[in-house]
């Protein structure tokens, strides 16, 4: 047992130990390793740090510092209180609400402001996660008639698995902020509903206990920010490898944080969470240490696209990282139409997007556009914080809805027939 009067004894950089959940770390030979650089840590040093800490990174974070720099119990540590839930009675019920958009204001009421500001906030003045939605509306269906559609199939794969409509749940750092079951009670979600799962790197939950919360013959993916320290990173391919993760999504958008000025908190004390040096020699590189398909998330231009087929990509993600990078940046629709015009038209490459989907119009129309599957994120986590679990199926099971809906209307009894030539940029397009 450590004491307080202890731990304020090491408040030096070369002498820097720190209370986590109740446990002293020595963090002096792991300044210069965090991620988010020794500034961040350094305002903690001889303190507990537990606030700070709990719902900024995941619980694994802590793996990173070696057994021996454990030091032992904080005396006297009480965990701290948790943010206060809302008050019975001010939700609306889950089953009145209609489309995905209205999670988001029973969100914001439910989740305490620095959390909100996390999840909603965009790059500066955010006008490219405004046009990620917008891109859509640019866009007109032309129906068929006259197909039968008294049956419709709206599965489809993604890397070979099996999803039950063409969307995945996209990784999102910090689910914990919208519910304490976090990735665990997404996973459940994603298996009722039947999606697949990309899990995140900076994860609430362990990625050993996500792992687990997987149903027999259930697919998780695994989205990868790359260390400074490869080593650290090497680690972190093998353990996902090994705990059955079926594919590494690798973020590519995210050399640095962009400027999120409406967050204020949460992203700050993330720090620098990428290596900004990485190249394509990197993707060569992480390709020997792995069996896994590898995918490269965030391309937004054409000659990425045929540079990550050329080195050995399986997949890509055009996305914008839901315009909290680059304000600025074309919405990722727009992205997806040259992304296809470079590739050849016999390309292996499966080309997925995400950013601006909240209907299940929007993805029939990213289908017909060229895209294989869509990534949800944002408004899976509104379901989450509104409502924990059954908030999340219920937004999956609504876009399925719509999107069966939408295919039906069109005229495409299956995905397999959803085409070019179904939708047009004006009304006089053809």
């Amino acid at each position: 047992m450590i004491t307080k009067e202890e731990l304020a004894r090491h408040r030096l950089p070369e002498d820097c130990w720190v209370a986590i959940e109740g446990k002293v770390y020595d963090l002096t030979g792991f300044l210069d390793r965090h991620p988010g650089g020794r500034n961040l840590l350094l305002p903690f040093a001889g303190k507990d740090a537990t606030r700070a800490f709990t719902g900024k990174h995941p619980s694994s974070f802590l793996t990173m510092i070696p057994a021996k720099d454990l030091k032992g119990e904080l005396e006297g540590w009480i965990p701290p209180a948790g943010t206060p839930a809302a008050e019975p009675g001010t939700k609306p019920p889950l089953e009145s609400l209609l489309n995905v958009r209205e999670f988001q204001a029973v969100a914001e009421a439910s989740m305490g402001r620095s959390e909100w500001l996390y999840y909603s906030s965009a790059a500066q003045d955010e006008r490219t996660f405004a046009e990620n939605e917008a891109a859509f509306g640019r866009w007109w269906f032309r129906p068929r008639v006259l197909v039968d559609v008294s049956r419709v199939d709206t599965s489809t794969t993604v890397l070979g698995y099996q999803t039950s409509f063409p969307l995945f749940l996209s990784a999102s750092a910090l689910a914990g902020l919208a519910d304490p079951e976090a990735e665990v009670a997404l996973a459940r979600a994603a298996q009722a509903a039947g999606v697949l799962q990309m899990v995140p790197t900076i994860s609430t939950k362990t990625h050993e206990e996500i792992a687990a919360a997987r149903a027999p013959g259930q697919t998780q993916f695994f989205q990868l920010y790359v260390s400074r320290d490869h080593r650290v990173t090497e680690s972190l391919v093998r353990r996902v490898e090994e705990l059955g993760y079926r594919a590494i999504f690798l973020t590519v958008d995210t050399p640095l944080v962009g400027r999120r000025e409406r967050d204020k908190g949460v992203i700050r004390s993330l720090g620098t969470i990428s290596d900004p040096s990485l190249t394509w020699d990197f993707v060569d590189w992480l390709k020997t240490i792995t069996t896994l398909p590898l995918v490269l998330k965030g391309i937004q231009r054409g000659e990425d696209a045929v540079l990550a087929e050329a080195h050995g990509a399986a997949g890509v993600v055009v996305s914008n990282h839901g315009g909290r990078q680059l304000d600025g940046a074309r919405p990722t629709l727009d992205a997806l139409i040259e992304v296809r015009r470079y590739l050849r038209h016999d390309s292996p490459l499966e080309v997925y997007l995400d950013g601006g989907v909240r209907r299940g119009g929007d993805i029939v129309k990213a289908l017909a556009l060229g895209a294989r599957a869509v990534g949800l994120a944002r408004p899976v986590l509104y379901g989450l914080a509104s409502y924990g679990q059954a908030g999340a199926e219920a937004v999956f099971n609504l876009l399925h809805e719509e999107t069966a809906l939408c295919m039906a209307l069109c005229g495409a009894p299956a995905v397999g027939a959803i085409s070019r030539d179904l939708v047009a940029r004006s009304f006089s397009d053809s």
